[in-house]
């Protein structure tokens, strides 16, 4: 967009003061913050490429105010892309602020903090295997990102890991049971959760190398 000098003169900003307006004040990079405060998550259907949003009303994830449209922390089953997500937020919470702000850049293209909730993030699963080898694959594939529309593209890591490792698949298959029982499922799966976090954490550093994080 272009402006008229003198319109910009007349509203008294001068090129210091029209830098901060479109583009916010710069920040203290070491100051930490909360990444599901500054994004409005949204889930891509697999059907149809449709789009949800995540609402923050709902529940808590990783032990932060942000809610989940994707059942985490609710009393129904987690699907395998729930429980990436739980996952996820679950490791960045653990990030220091300079590891944070390579995860703001590897999925805006830049490092500084938009204003709380004016961006949104969508998180898609696009990635499909099929065989055990092509789910041995899946568990070694990378999270992508496409910056020009903030969009984070997870393989689905815990489908991978129940595929190829027949202790997690005997565990998630007894959580899901048990949720589809009405029984006590609230020990959720910890060994699959705990592995999925542990590769995610790996992939998601490795990811976020090349957006200025060493």
């Amino acid at each position: 967009a272009t402006f008229d000098r003198q319109v910009l003169l007349d509203c008294c900003f001068d090129a210091a003061s029209l830098a901060i307006a479109l583009c916010g004040e710069a920040a203290d990079e070491s100051a930490d913050f909360q990444l599901l405060e500054v994004f409005r998550l949204v889930l891509e259907d697999d059907a149809g490429g449709n789009s949800r949003s995540d609402s923050r009303q709902s529940c808590e994830v990783a032990g932060s105010g942000q809610a989940a449209a994707t059942g985490v922390g609710t009393a129904q089953a987690l699907s395998s892309e729930q429980l990436v997500l739980q996952c996820l937020w679950q490791v960045l919470a653990t990030w220091d602020p300079q590891q944070k702000r390579a995860f703001v850049k590897f999925v805006t293209g830049s490092s500084r903090l938009p204003a709380p909730g004016s961006e949104q993030l969508l998180v898609s699963f696009p990635f499909v295997a099929y065989s055990s080898r092509e789910q041995a694959q899946l568990l070694g594939t990378l999270p992508q990102s496409h910056t020009c529309a903030n969009t984070l593209e997870l393989p689905n890591y815990p489908e991978a890991l129940t595929a190829t490792d027949p202790q997690l698949m005997h565990e998630w298959q007894q959580y899901r049971d048990q949720q589809g029982w009405g029984g006590d499922s609230s020990r959720g799966c910890p060994s699959l959760t705990q592995r999925c976090c542990d590769v995610l954490q790996e992939r998601l550093l490795v990811g976020c190398a090349a957006a200025g994080m060493g």
